[in-house]
């Protein structure tokens, strides 16, 4: 028998509406939902959340079936949602019964308007399903920002509207299926964050619900709970009370399984007391690059369900059996023990260390041997190939490879010697192509190439090369910048300061997040790019304050593509402003020292947390200035001539010329950037 569970009110029930499916567009004004379980007999979904709109219904079938969970789609560039569409249609070939999600719908952090526009994009991808879907409410889903407080609940009340009850239960096919909530926020003060165990405490209310929906579903051969924090993975869920929840689960004895999301890394926990804990990527969200093999991966999770009774095999847990599969291919996730992605992020971590001097870019002859070491920390050999590359660009080395085997604690040395072909000076800095395989055991793991540049330094300069140097910007290609090293420069953190460029948008660069000039992880400074409108960003730590926090200066204006604009950002000590072409076009209060961090500030882009080019912007760029003051306080007149250096300057980048692939500073001695991607100049 199949049987549903819903908590409708009583309206509804008596009325005979049969609420409708997930997997189409919502029904606004001119939308048509389409109802996969209008044949069938009426049926209730258990919630103790109220009618807030959009209700669920479980699919109809019976008999051993399969289902499909989506991980992540937001935390990433807005082309992901490409990704999911692709899922979508790998999921219909796949023919499941039902599809699940882990949370992160959609981007939010944000107010009602936009968080409107996503909210359909992502049910009109999803409607195209051919089976029903079910959501899971993720922080990104529920965090609202702007200006001013959040209002209560913050995005809740249009996510139960739009796309069901933040808790819910249902029943399939002798199967129970617990949808929980894991970003209700801090009881007493209501802030909703993840970084803090109050706010990662399941309710009483809640609690009370699971207890009831498990009593509900206490006949039924399985159950799986989805929620999108993975609460038992420690860090900062550990002050949270998950092991109450996993103790609740545990007693109800058909509990098998949990899955989550939110850390965009495959995660297999293993099974503790008889419930398998798995974490999901991302099918759409961000992850640093596709890496199957250390779990970075756009992926679903198929899951067959069979009777509990089943004959046991290696890959089956209680009648129940979890494949990966990313595009192309199926992996079994339970391999991404943490420590086996231990092993694998040490590996492909390792960093070649330079033993010779660096490759020197100047006026004279470039010429003769760079020699890397290659350490393995590791108790596994790892089979190393290092070659270098750059005969496009001029250079020439010899050999042309080389390999070793390194032991486990020892260290092996690779030795190139190198020239130039000719006497032209190449933009591009050779590379060292790096492959490395793990011998674990009787198993061989190919890690994912990776191409490091070999170390150069900048020669002397002539005195001209400041004076003769055209009037051009560098062109940027959305996945390129220039890198300014974090101890190239100082900028007091108590100071006041300004940041200053000219820049000319096109048409790519005014859609998404990009970074224009950027030194930001909850930290330090930058102009951003949203949808076009330009803000400036400081992060600022009062005392007493805690880890401090952004304050935002937001334009007014919105930057059309084509057009050459004069940015400032201003922090004078009790206020930050942004300036476009000299007009003030925003400004927020704010006080503090300036929260430091020993990232890149780059040139055209945002650094990562480990310090890589993330967010890049398109466009022209030039002219950008650091300086320890507030230059402006009131609307001022641009000056027609590039900005020149004086005492307060920082740094200072025309952008106008290079040697190699570096972009020296004018006025300020040593500070030098470097090209990151296909940097080239605007005539």
């Amino acid at each position: 028998m199949h049987r549903l569970l819903f908590a409708l009110p009583l309206a509804l029930v008596t009325a005979g509406t049969v609420p409708p499916a997930f997997g189409h567009p919502p029904g606004a004004e001119g939308e048509h939902d389409h109802d996969h379980a209008a044949d069938a007999a009426p049926a209730s979904v258990f919630t103790t959340r109220p009618n807030a709109g959009r209700q669920v219904v479980p699919p109809q079938e019976e008999g051993m079936f399969q289902f499909v969970i989506f991980g992540d789609r937001t935390g990433g560039e807005p082309e992901g949602i490409e990704v999911l569409r692709q899922a979508v249609k790998d999921t219909n070939l796949l023919d499941p019964d039902l599809v699940m999600t882990v949370g992160d719908l959609i981007q939010g952090y944000n107010q009602t308007p936009e968080w409107m526009v996503q909210m359909r994009e992502y049910r009109g991808v999803m409607s195209e399903l051919n089976m029903p879907w079910f959501p899971v409410a993720g922080n990104h889903d529920i965090y609202w920002r702007g200006p001013g407080e959040p209002p209560p609940g913050e995005h809740e009340p249009e996510y139960e509207k739009h796309f069901g009850p933040l808790w819910y239960s249902f029943e399939h096919k002798g199967c129970g299926f617990l949808v929980l909530y894991s970003d209700e926020g801090d009881p007493v003060t209501g802030e909703k964050t993840f970084s803090k165990g109050a706010a990662q405490t399941m309710s009483p209310e809640q609690l009370a619900f699971v207890r009831q929906s498990l009593e509900q579903l206490k006949d039924c051969k399985h159950v799986f709970a989805f929620l999108h924090h993975p609460r038992w993975i420690g860090a900062g869920y550990a002050d949270g009370n998950w092991d109450e929840v996993h103790k609740t689960l545990v007693e109800a004895g058909n509990v098998r399984a949990v899955f989550a999301g939110h850390i965009h890394r495959v995660r297999y926990e293993g099974v503790k007391d008889g419930i398998a804990y798995h974490a999901l990527a991302t099918t759409g969200g961000h992850i640093p690059g596709e890496e199957p093999v250390l779990g970075y991966v756009h992926h679903m999770h198929v899951v067959t369900v069979r009777d509990p009774d089943v004959k046991p095999t290696p890959q089956n847990h209680a009648g129940m059996t979890v494949a990966m599969l990313p595009v192309g291919a199926v992996a079994d996730p339970r391999q991404y023990t943490p420590e086996r992605l231990a092993l694998l992020d040490t590996v492909r971590r390792i960093k070649l260390q330079r033993k010779s001097a660096p490759l020197t870019f100047g006026e004279e002859a470039v010429y003769g041997e760079y020699v890397a070491a290659y350490a393995n920390p590791t108790d596994t050999p790892i089979e190393v190939e290092i070659a270098p590359r750059g005969g496009e660009a001029g250079w020439r080395f010899a050999p042309d490879h080389r390999h070793a085997t390194v032991a486990p604690g020892e260290t092996a040395e690779f030795a190139f010697s190198y020239a130039l072909r000719d006497d032209r000076l190449p933009e591009s800095v050779p590379e060292l192509v790096l492959d490395a395989d793990v011998i674990d055991g009787d198993a061989r793991v190919s890690l994912p190439t990776r191409t490091l540049p070999m170390d150069v330094e900048l020669g002397g300069l002539s005195e001209t090369f400041f004076t003769d140097a055209p009037d051009r910007g560098v062109l940027l290609d959305g996945g390129s910048a220039v890198r300014v090293a974090d101890d190239a420069f100082r900028l007091p953190a108590d100071s006041p300061f300004t940041l200053e460029c000219t820049y000319t948008p096109d048409a790519a660069s005014l859609k998404g997040t990009r970074g224009l000039v950027a030194k930001t992880q909850n930290s330090e400074f930058a102009f951003f790019l949203n949808d076009g409108v330009p803000q400036f960003d400081v992060h600022l730590s009062a005392p007493g304050a805690g880890s401090g926090r952004y304050v935002t200066a937001v334009s007014r204006l919105k930057l059309d593509a084509g057009t050459t604009y004069r940015l400032a950002g201003v922090y004078d000590g009790a206020e930050v402003r942004i300036y476009v072409d000299g007009l003030p076009v925003g400004a927020t209060p704010g006080a503090g020292k300036r929260t430091r961090n020993d990232l890149p500030l780059y040139l055209g882009g945002d650094p990562g947390r480990g310090g890589e080019l993330t967010r890049p912007v398109s466009g022209v760029l030039n002219d950008v200035r650091l300086s320890k003051t507030a230059r402006y306080e009131e609307r001022y007149e641009p000056a027609d001539a590039p900005l020149a250096p004086d005492a307060d300057t920082v740094l200072l980048f025309p952008l106008d010329r290079r040697v190699g692939p570096f972009f020296p500073g004018q006025g300020t001695e040593g500070v030098v950037g470097r090209a990151v991607g296909d940097v080239q100049f605007a005539e």
